[in-house]
């Protein structure tokens, strides 16, 4: 029987998107049965062969890992001179379990793509720096997320709790779940702030423009009224935004400051209103170009994600559907259960969004299969890419010999251990 606690999952999914633009729809490709996905299946072909050559014999797919014969633990991407065994399972990324095989590469392009990894640029090694980051509102498991945020952060970095609930029932609500925060956070300063999240004059008081990620929690106030809840993410999700574009550089934004009741009544209509006009796709949104803050927001009803969908707002997470789709994953096959915990944590191997730099060169023209052994010189595997100035996710490319001139913002898509 395998085992999936939703809210702990949830809470890492949210925590990795967060500090890494992009990833929520990379995520959102890798769950469930649509698009491409995990799949197990035996090669007789590549029995003697090794997983680094096995990475380039599979053009229709994108190999993982191993699954060792008579072995319940599935390997991610496991030491390039690993060799396969008769009856190992082979793990891939692919759209469907009848959609590829093995297709034995030439020699000189095995050879002309591993030599790829000698074609390094030069780049300083991104260093570990200190972050600030927003949590707004309050969930049952708190404590777990705190946890696994600190372990992911560089030390002093900081965290500020953002929600209407007492600061006291605050820290008795972490000690009941097993947090003392003087002993068990190794990175992170902890601060509280009080306030009503859909407040344009309480969130401004905040200085987001000096944050780096900002995470929009469902409320557990709220659980039971999906509707409610979504509408009140989004609404924060959407003031938010607003608030950071009108905090650029030459842009004074007035305070809002009245008093008169009739006044603040009209404010909070005219806000409701530009609301729906934007989820509607009458009005659009602040731009996310440019911002340094990342913001994710969770949703529960997955018809609110078809709704945002139609407008302009692309920064969430659709806890409840990613859920039923990882349970829908794991009935499936059990074994996935290993691979989800692993990606999703914050030891073993994780999904990274990586800037082109650390690879190669803006304008150099360079396949799937180059760009693989690119990566595999820092031992990771390529699983795709998200063009620049695109929303678009690139999953498992059919064309994986194909050049592409690459652009200086496109991101790869990587499984890595760092």
């Amino acid at each position: 029987v395998e085992t999936i606690v939703s809210h702990d999952l949830i809470g890492r999914i949210m925590i990795q998107c967060a500090r890494q633009p992009g990833l929520a729809r990379v995520l959102d490709g890798l769950l469930g049965f649509e698009g491409h996905e995990f799949y197990f299946s035996t090669h007789p072909e590549l029995d003697g062969k090794t997983f680094e050559d096995a990475l380039y014999m599979l053009p229709e797919a994108v190999v993982l890992g191993i699954k060792p014969k008579d072995c319940d633990r599935v390997i991610l991407n496991p030491d390039g001179d690993m060799i396969f065994q008769p009856g190992d399972e082979l793990l891939v990324l692919a759209e469907d379990d009848d959609t590829y095989e093995v297709g034995l590469p030439s020699q000189e392009e095995l050879k002309s793509w591993t030599g790829k990894q000698k074609d390094l640029p030069k780049n300083d090694v991104d260093k570990l720096i200190s972050e600030r980051v927003l949590f707004i509102g309050w969930r049952r498991d708190l404590d777990d997320m705190i946890v696994q945020l600190d372990e992911y952060v560089a030390k002093g970095s900081e965290l500020v709790l953002f929600s209407q609930q007492d600061i006291k029932q605050r820290i008795k609500s972490m000690e009941d779940g097993g947090l003392n925060v003087a002993e068990d956070l190794k990175n992170l300063k902890l601060n509280h702030v009080i306030g009503n999240s859909i407040s344009r004059r309480h969130l401004q008081k905040l200085k987001l423009h000096d944050f780096d990620s900002v995470l929009i929690l469902a409320d557990e106030q709220m659980e039971l009224d999906v509707t409610k809840m979504d509408s009140r993410s989004l609404t924060t999700l959407l003031l938010i935004r607003d608030i950071i574009h009108r905090n650029r550089p030459g842009i004074k934004e007035a305070p809002v400051t009245t008093h008169n009741k009739r006044k603040q009544v009209a404010a909070v209509v005219d806000q409701d209103r530009w609301v729906r006009d934007v989820l509607r796709g009458e009005t659009k949104a602040a731009p996310t170009a440019g911002r340094k803050c990342t913001i994710i927001s969770e949703i529960l009803d997955p018809k609110t994600k078809l709704l945002i969908q139609s407008g302009s707002v692309s920064d969430f997470v659709a806890s409840n559907e990613l859920i039923s789709k990882a349970l829908a994953m794991v009935a499936e096959r059990q074994e996935v259960s290993q691979i989800l915990q692993e990606i999703l944590s914050a030891e073993g191997h994780e999904v990274y969004m990586r800037r082109i730099n650390k690879y190669l060169k803006a304008g150099e023209s360079l396949s799937f299969f180059d760009v693989m052994a690119r990566c595999r010189a820092y031992n990771e595997i390529l699983l795709g890419y998200m063009p620049a100035g695109k929303e678009e996710v690139i999953l498992n490319p059919s064309q994986k010999r194909k050049k592409i001139e690459w652009k200086r913002d496109d991101l790869l898509i990587t499984l890595a251990e760092d």
